[in-house]
């Protein structure tokens, strides 16, 4: 089975950062000591909620590991689940998996414990769905001699817009673009491709709106805390 440079990418940084990471016990270290990054991101499906927590700030290699009462949960709506370890080695991260997707829905991470008062409000609301016009499955677009004109409806709101293609025969791209203008164009060589010959192959174009929210200021060494739509498309991409 073949998998996407992107996915490759992912999987050799995973194994890289659990390489050289550590961790310690969340018992050993005040929240005033923690960086926290939580994330928030609704699909058709729903909304995967994780949150990473680390000592030293955000380019530290050091995961918070939690242990004792020390807990994470995320509420949408009337939905609460508590964020379960998923980790690699000692890099550590907590996520769990909601039903509410809808615009505006208010995603609320608490970090409770009793060493100290934790960091029970952090929140951010989630932004409008991504309709995404083109390209559409089917279409066909050559690398070297086409633009690939990604459209989408702009929401009118101030939210970031991120946009990715990926594919098993093309080096991953990735760009913040203006949702606002409803296109973005890609002249023909931004897409490459890795192999000699190049190949054609099925191509996905992701496009995540992102909303940045209030990160509970107990948190001592910072953070972000954001919400996200993400949508994607298929085409082929050919050489």
């Amino acid at each position: 089975m073949r998998i996407s440079s992107t996915f490759a990418a992912a999987a050799a940084l995973a194994l890289s950062v659990s390489a050289c990471a550590e961790s310690v016990e969340s018992d050993d270290v005040l929240t005033d000591g923690i960086y926290a990054d939580l994330q928030a991101v609704a699909s058709e499906d729903g909304m995967h909620v994780t949150a990473t927590l680390l000592v030293g700030g955000a380019d530290s290699n050091t995961y918070v590991r939690l242990t004792g009462d020390d807990s994470l949960t995320a509420t949408a709506g009337d939905e609460t689940r508590e964020m379960t370890s998923r980790n690699l080695g000692d890099y550590y991260h907590y996520a769990t998996d909601l039903a509410a997707n809808t615009v505006d829905t208010e995603v609320v991470f608490r970090f409770e414990r009793t060493i100290d008062d934790g960091a029970p409000d952090s929140r951010c609301t989630v932004p409008a769905a991504i309709e995404i016009t083109g390209p559409v499955d089917g279409d066909a677009v050559s690398r070297a001699e086409s633009d690939l004109v990604i459209t989408w409806t702009p929401s009118g709101e101030d939210d970031t817009l991120q946009l990715e293609v990926e594919g098993d025969c093309i080096q991953g791209f990735g760009t913040t673009v203006d949702d606002a203008a409803g296109s973005h164009t890609l002249p023909p060589g931004t897409i490459t491709s890795p192999s000699d010959p190049p190949e054609a192959c099925q191509a996905t174009v992701k496009l995540s709106r992102q909303r940045s929210g209030t990160l509970d200021a107990a948190f001592g060494e910072g953070g972000r805390v954001t919400c996200s739509q993400r949508r994607e498309t298929t085409f082929r991409s050919d050489p």
